[in-house]
């Protein structure tokens, strides 16, 4: 019964305005740089991000509901060479994006973004994140000698039900044409994951990360996360805001690892499931 009130006190959020709303999904689709648009598609798609997030509330201090948006679905045709879950239902996805001002400055989010083990960093339902690399390594990526860090990622999330998922997760050095470094990192779930202690599956995920340097040193930050889900009595508006929550939980995570700030959750064991 608690639950089904929540839910209905949901709403999600409001729908992205169409030029942002077809401007995550040309991101994530030109993210290899091989798209119809080629290797320009990036930093051009980046700077009109930029455009459109610059005149939007940003202070972490704005309510998060002002700061998040609902983007189009990510149809299969969209996915530039990600791969979807065989069982992958693209018109059930819940489809939620997140931005905000960072204060801390790129080399704190390369720190945080290539720490192996996330946990206290991403949001506070993961409580095991272990991030290994599959092409490159950390260092190359950190001091810019290589372009491209390819990863896998291991998760476990308690939040509505116990989930493992096994995520791929590729990033970028993008180069703006002010010679401003940005980092974008793409997703996604090659096959449904079960939970573990109950009926449930998650079905899809696919998330879009942007990291972009302004000249003041602060980066401005945006999560697009596309992914559905089917548990007992979660609806989807109940869920988008458990997604926009989570994601705006993470911006908060990272400012206060950042800052030093102890965390119990740090050295959890490895949960059994």
């Amino acid at each position: 019964m608690t639950l089904f009130a929540l839910t209905l006190g949901c709403t999600p959020p409001v729908e992205a305005p169409a030029e942002l709303g077809e401007l995550t999904l040309y991101l994530y689709e030109n993210f290899e740089g091989e798209g119809v648009d080629g290797e320009g598609a990036l930093p051009a798609g980046l700077l009109r991000l930029e455009e459109w997030l610059v005149d939007q509330p940003l202070s972490p201090d704005d309510d998060v509901d002002d700061r998040a948006v609902t983007p189009p679905d990510l149809t299969s045709d969209r996915l530039g060479g990600a791969v979807a879950p065989a069982t992958a239902d693209e018109t059930m996805q819940v489809p939620v994006a997140v931005y905000v001002r960072a204060k801390e400055d790129m080399d704190t989010q390369l720190e945080l973004l290539l720490d192996e083990n996330q946990v206290c960093i991403a949001s506070g339902t993961t409580t095991w994140h272990q991030q290994s690399w599959t092409d490159g390594d950390a260092d190359c990526f950190a001091d810019g000698s290589c372009d491209v860090l390819r990863s896998e990622q291991e998760i476990h999330i308690d939040s509505l039900a116990n989930v493992f998922l096994d995520i791929q997760r590729d990033f970028r050095w993008i180069e703006l044409d002010d010679g401003r470094m940005a980092v974008v990192a793409r997703e996604w779930l090659p096959e449904q994951e079960d939970a573990y202690d109950g009926d449930g599956t998650w079905d899809q995920r696919y998330s879009l990360i942007v990291w972009l340097p302004e000249a003041d040193g602060k980066v401005l930050r945006f999560y697009s996360m596309w992914s559905s889900v089917t548990l007992a009595g979660i609806g989807d508006d109940f869920y988008a805001n458990t997604v926009k929550n989570g994601l705006n939980e993470h911006f908060e995570n990272s400012v206060t690892f950042a800052a030093g700030e102890s965390c119990d959750d740090r050295d959890n064991a490895k949960p059994e499931g």
